[in-house]
């Protein structure tokens, strides 16, 4: 039988997503079986590199006691004997101590916590549990190497419960844990506009051969912050072909749409305005793809920004079927502080439309020479 349990939460306060300088609110739950005593509590937390504790938020300490009295407790920071906070500069992880009983004592309690059954009290009504409350910052930077905290990074944390049986010397404990992955880059891909029309996102799209396809690239940036991040677009091969580009190709600014061969970032682009990184755009002719390449971005504000390419290419006479449903893929990724690939992908969805032949045979005849020809 378990005589102690603990369950780690947390929850971001921003509730867009959670990125560097957001707060993030730990809540750590506790229950005491019905048939112990429990005294020496004491509970272990350990803040992983990249969040700072606070000490601007006062923790709190709730018990639910057997009898149904709710104990609601300020935890002072300032009492070694009641908390301690030790931090690592080199691995840049924070320790945490809340001893339990003696928070309980401070504040005229008794510090054996007794479940409900402990000595068969029929004025105990329900079983006894605590929750404690704390906060911590996510920080911009991590300790180990001072790199950036990027996309999809994990900010962790874990919790330890001990205590000993009342009356006795045999150790009891548990354990929890909790963590958050840093908001990630999302993205959009639609035709916008066929040999220079401007087409609805929900209708059919069909293609001719001959036909400029004008696409618009839209991500999503939360915190403008990514290592080795590229924009690739699979184009579908033979139909479309991506040497209508080159390797190094820089942006045609003239036009607000781009003609065929030609790329440009779009109205709603942020990023390159924020962070001074324009793309280069390598074509893959293997492949056949066009790929936009940032390389690493770094913003210290972490304020979100829009990637928005717009490029037209020109769709071949290759012979294909006629009504073929062809997808075109837009592909971007990146990597966290770990090393770790991420991706997130866009289709677009159009049809073929061949150019119809029909056939018609007539009979024509003249008379020459007194016979039909």
């Amino acid at each position: 039988m378990k005589s102690v349990a603990t369950q780690k939460y947390v929850k971001d306060l921003n509730s867009s997503g959670s990125k560097p300088n957001n707060i993030l609110e730990y809540l750590i739950k506790f229950q005491i079986s019905d048939y112990f005593a429990l005294d020496n509590i004491i509970i272990y937390d350990t803040l992983s590199d990249g969040q700072t504790f606070l000490t601007s938020y006062v923790p709190y300490l709730y018990i639910h006691l057997p009898n149904g009295t709710i104990v609601s407790l300020a935890i002072n920071l300032n009492n070694p004997n009641q908390f301690q906070s030790t931090y690592n500069t080199t691995t840049g992880i924070t320790y945490l101590k809340f001893n339990i009983t003696r928070i309980l004592i401070d504040n005229g309690y008794n510090g054996v916590l007794e479940g409900c059954n402990y000595y068969s009290n029929e004025t105990a009504i329900s079983q006894l549990f605590g929750n404690l409350t704390f906060r911590s910052q996510i920080n911009t930077n991590y300790a180990v190497n001072n790199s950036r905290i990027v996309s999809n990074d994990l900010i962790r944390n874990s919790i330890d419960i001990k205590a000993n049986l009342a009356n006795q010397t045999a150790n009891v404990t548990d354990s929890s844990g909790t963590r958050i992955n840093i908001v990630a880059p999302t993205s959009n891909k639609i035709i916008i506009e066929i040999n220079g029309k401007p087409i609805s996102p929900d209708s059919n799209i069909i293609i001719r051969p001959g036909d400029n396809i004008t696409f618009s690239l839209e991500i999503n940036v939360p915190t403008t912050n990514l290592n080795n991040f590229v924009v690739i677009d699979y184009l579908p091969i033979p139909f479309l072909n991506a040497l209508q580009f080159y390797t190094g190709q820089l942006q045609n600014t003239t036009l607000t749409i781009p003609i065929s061969g030609q790329w440009r970032l779009g109205e709603k682009d942020t990023l390159t305005a924020l962070t001074g990184i324009l793309p280069y755009l390598i074509v893959d002719p293997t492949q056949n793809t066009l790929t936009f390449n940032y390389g690493n971005i770094s913003l210290p504000s972490q304020q979100s920004s829009i990637v928005h390419i717009l490029f037209t290419v020109t769709a071949t006479g290759f012979p294909m079927d006629d009504a073929l449903n062809l997808a075109n893929l837009l592909n971007i990724k990146y990597e966290n502080t770990e090393n770790i690939v991420f991706s997130d992908n866009s289709i677009v969805n159009f049809v073929t439309g061949q150019p119809v032949l029909s056939i018609e045979k007539k009979c024509n005849s003249k008379e020459r020479f007194g016979s039909w020809e």
